[in-house]
């Protein structure tokens, strides 16, 4: 298995987001940490459980919000009122920390922290917003601050504060609402008066290069009807390091969900994209011919493509497809991200899909995988799967403890699982807890 990655989140905690009011943290690899021990340990497979409402998709949640302020520098402006939903109601704030490993030229360990608040015009705003990196071989060593925005002023502490000074008064009104990072690598890509005078100075592991590098090397997949789900569109930005104006067009049409909006200098991408997703759904649907792409021009150089799944001579519009294979073919583009090295987030994978297949996918992936993959799931057969890596199977109970499994050669997961020996696990509840709310006539009813 190749390790040519450039970057690895080794762990990640967060505070705030929808019902999590505690601090909640992952670990995906081990604490001590250099460049030989994390290409030995390679790829990063972890599965989350728990109980329905105890936190799960709330992980995933702060995750995309993360990943949105760091690429889009209007998304707290445009998206005030859904933030407001997400932020837990109690503490009214949001916390949230990534550790990074950079494997570039060099090898470097970096740690970002952002905080969220919620002012007296109702209006999200960032708190502070920290870049630091991590010296040593553990990343429990006291951090190095190198950025900082707090109450909306940058500060910087690193060797590079003269590369920032032509920067810094277009920045200081800004950044309450919008992430130094975004703020600043849009600058450095968007002014050419200073692009000559940047690119002499920045390098791959500037902390705004290393972080808007994270950002793009990370998706997350929401188990929602609405979310937008061309991720070979931003795979593609990302490749060519290109600011993601096109998505925002795509979110203003109104068009099938299952429809795509591409552009002509992309149809290549699009169908070599699509050919990768018949093989895949093939595996599930022996019978299937080909998945064919309907296009019609709808604007100079912009097509709106259709599909239909072809079985001999009939054509089925993949609208029209079973739920299950719907979401195989959705989540074909993340898992084929994760694959080629990068790192995605899947709320809720095993939905809708067979638990045969949903094992076989992940046992690939644990063996061949170059990425990380880190999904929420009731799955319990993919405890088998997972019981001998590293760092792979977490359990977030009810009080949003997150207990991680230690591998043990007398116990297995799921029988601790199962047993109810994982505190707040969903097999604390017996059959006789329900007679009071469907069999109030039974006379155990009122047992309790």
């Amino acid at each position: 298995m190749s390790n040519d990655r450039d970057i690895y989140l080794i762990k990640l905690e967060l505070q705030g987001f929808k019902n999590i009011s505690k601090k909640v943290s992952l670990s995906f690899y081990n604490d001590t940490i250099n460049k030989a021990s994390l290409l030995k340990q390679g790829n990063s497979v972890k599965a989350i459980y728990g109980t329905n409402g105890a936190g799960k998709s709330a992980i995933m949640i702060g995750l995309n919000v993360l990943r949105n302020i760091l690429l889009n520098e209007q998304y707290l402006i445009q998206n005030n009122n859904e933030l407001l939903d997400l932020i837990n109601f109690e503490t009214k704030q949001a916390y949230i920390k990534a550790i990074i490993a950079l494997n570039h030229d060099s090898f470097h360990v970096y740690q970002y922290e952002l905080s969220l608040g919620i002012n007296n015009s109702n209006r999200v705003f960032i708190q502070d917003e920290k870049i630091s990196s991590i010296m040593g071989n553990t990343i429990n060593a006291t951090p190095k601050l190198l950025l900082e925005n707090t109450d909306g002023r940058l500060a910087v502490y690193d060797d590079n504060a003269p590369f920032y000074a032509p920067i810094m008064n277009r920045v200081q009104n800004l950044l309450q609402y919008q992430s130094m990072v975004s703020t600043i690598f849009n600058i450095y890509f968007g002014d050419k008066s200073l692009q000559k005078e940047l690119k002499e100075k920045f390098n791959n592991d500037e902390p705004i290069i290393v972080m808007n590098g994270f950002a793009r090397s990370f998706f997350v997949y929401l188990d929602v009807e609405d979310q937008n789900h061309d991720v070979w569109v931003k795979r593609r930005l990302r490749q060519n390091n290109i600011v993601d104006v096109f998505n925002q067009f795509v979110q203003n049409l109104n068009i099938p969900r299952y429809a795509k909006i591409v552009k002509k200098e992309d149809l290549p991408y699009f169908e070599e994209e699509i050919a990768g997703k018949t093989k895949f759904i093939k595996t599930f649907k022996p019978r299937l011919d080909d998945i064919l792409i309907d296009k019609k021009l709808i604007q100079d150089g912009i097509y709106l493509c259709e599909l239909y799944f072809k079985y001999g001579s009939t054509k089925i519009a993949l609208e029209f497809e079973s739920t299950g294979i719907k979401k195989l073919f959705e989540l074909y583009s993340y898992i084929k991200f994760a694959d080629d090295g990068g790192i995605v987030f899947i709320d809720e994978l095993d939905s809708n899909i067979h638990d045969v297949y949903l094992s076989n996918l992940i046992a690939y992936f644990t063996l061949y995988g170059k990425g990380q993959l880190c999904f929420t799931t009731h799955d319990i057969r993919i405890m088998d799967v997972l019981k001998k890596q590293k760092h792979s199977i977490d359990f977030l109970n009810d009080n949003q403890e997150l207990i991680s499994w230690v591998k043990n050669s007398h116990y297995n997961p799921i029988s601790l699982y199962v047993d109810g020996m994982i505190p707040g696990s969903p097999f604390n509840i017996d059959p006789y807890y329900y007679l009071p709310i469907f069999n109030t006539q039974h006379p155990d009813s009122n047992r309790g």
